[in-house]
This record gives C-alpha cells, sequence and structure tokens, in this order.
C-alpha cells in the first residue's frame, strides 16, 4: 500500500530547523501566514483510493461508520479569513466543496481526507481539521502522518496535552525515520506539555538512535542541551552536525561560542 504523503502545514516548518528553534508558529507568522503553504495544499494531488482502504478493513466501505462532524465544506468563520486574498479564499472554498462531492462518492480516499483537514486547519477551523483527521484515522490506523498531525493540532491548537502526546507517540511507532515527528515532539513536551518537559530529552535521544547522521536532529539536540546548560553534549552534537556539513558556517559560530 502506498504511504500518504501529504503532511501537515506545521510539519513543512521543520525544513527552517536552526539550534534547536520552535517549529510552533509565533505571534508575527500568525499576522503574516504563508499563503503559500496554501497554494501548495490546494494543488497537492491525492494518492491513495479506496480500494486500497478495503485490504485495510475486513468490510465494505459502505458498511463502515458513516462520517458525522463538521459539514466537510465549511471553512469556518474565524477572523483569519478576512486576510486571506479574495481568490485564495474562493479557490480554497471550491477545493472543499469538490472533496466533499469526491469523499461522498470514494470515503475511502485518505488523503483527500487529510487535505480537508489541511485546508481546515489553515483557516484556524481546528474542530473541522481534528473531524477529518480523526475520520481518516478510523479508516486507515496505520497511517503516521494522520497521527502526527493529530498531534500537532491537539497539543497546540485544541491544548489538549493528553491527545497530543498519545498521536504522537502513535506516529512515532509507525514511523521511526521522519526528523520532523521526533523535533514537533520533542518541541511539544518543551513547549506545551510542560509538566512533562524532561520527557523530551528522550524523543530527542529516541531520533538520533535510529537516525545518527540527521544533520537536523543532530542540529536540534545540539540547541536542546545548549538551552539546558549543557555545553558538552551541545558541543558534542554540533560537531558532529559539522563533520555532515563542513561549509555550515552558522555551526562553526556556534561551536566557536560554546569552546571558549
Amino acid at each position: 500500500m502506498k504511504k500518504t504523503i501529504i503532511v501537515s502545514l506545521i510539519a513543512v516548518l521543520a525544513v527552517s530547523i536552526y539550534l534547536g528553534g520552535k517549529f510552533f508558529k509565533n505571534k508575527e507568522e500568525e499576522k503574516n501566514p504563508n499563503f503559500s503553504e496554501l497554494e501548495g495544499i490546494l494543488n497537492a494531488t491525492s494518492t491513495v483510493s479506496g480500494a486500497e482502504i478495503k485490504e485495510i478493513k475486513d468490510e465494505p466501505l459502505d458498511t463502515f461508520t458513516p462520517y458525522l462532524g463538521q459539514d466537510l465544506s465549511e471553512i469556518g468563520n474565524d477572523a483569519f479569513i478576512g486576510k486571506v486574498p479574495e481568490k485564495m479564499l474562493n479557490d480554497s472554498k471550491a477545493e472543499l466543496s469538490r472533496l466533499k462531492n469526491a469523499l461522498e462518492k470514494d470515503p475511502g480516499n485518505i488523503d483527500d481526507w487529510i487535505k480537508v483537514g489541511m485546508i481546515k486547519k489553515f483557516f484556524n477551523n481546528y474542530i473541522g481539521a481534528r473531524d477529518a483527521w480523526e475520520y481518516a484515522k478510523y479508516l486507515n490506523d496505520t497511517n503516521s502522518s494522520i497521527y502526527y498531525n493529530l498531534g500537532n493540532l491537539y497539543g497546540m491548537y485544541l491544548k489538549d496535552n493528553i491527545e497530543g502526546e498519545e498521536n504522537f507517540k502513535k506516529a512515532l511507532e509507525l514511523e521511526k525515520g521522519e526528523t520532523s515527528f521526533y523535533i514537533n515532539f520533542a518541541d511539544f513536551y518543551r513547549s506545551f506539555y510542560t509538566e512533562k518537559k524532561a520527557e523530551a530529552e528522550g524523543v530527542i535521544q529516541e531520533g538520533l538512535k535510529n537516525m545518527p547522521n540527521d544533520g537536523s536532529l543532530l542540529i536540534y539536540a545540539g540547541g536542546y542541551y545548549k538551552e539546558l546548560g549543557d555545553k558538552e553534549k551541545a558541543l558534542l552534537y554540533f560537531k558532529k552536525a559539522l563533520a555532515l556539513d563542513p561549509n555550515n558556517q552558522e555551526l562553526k559560530s556556534e561551536i566557536e561560542k560554546l569552546s571558549i
């Protein structure tokens, strides 16, 4: 079975990692949204058909529990909608209507459910995104991207740490080779589920165990230990990252500062 390749908007932020920085949106990012991300979502295509879901479920699609969540075509009513260019807003509404019609005909298309959630999430319609992704999880409980999306959604936006943690853990249980899963899970503990802030180290180390030569994880680990005041470990991971990217001037500068 093909693995669903569409992931949440938050995952996109992982590519900008530097020295353990946070991935969740800050206030300036909320004021100045990146509309190119929405364009990417609208232009994405599906890869998984309902026929493939039948291989997972021991029942035909027409016997599944029907979707009872928020109407798929509802974009939401958050004030943020007023900041979106009219054409982009209209395109988003049209795409949600198209997806609704498509899912009525082929309710097992996981990518379409994920895409519905991504569009709703972009417009701060968190309940709608939750409903779409939870139903996608019901249809396919082996898709790591769905759990990852829900972990971010519950943890950052719905402020449900228990659900956030549970979904992040399941995502990593299913996919141990995705950098952003470890980084965002660790940031979840550091920034939101602060009662378990110490758990972040275990997540980071698990990631490094599974991907010891991942430059982004090594840089993140260095930033994490730098924040803790552990210069020795920070230098260890920054130097390992530099060995993979010898021309990284920012890393060289950071190592020089910590070596003083």
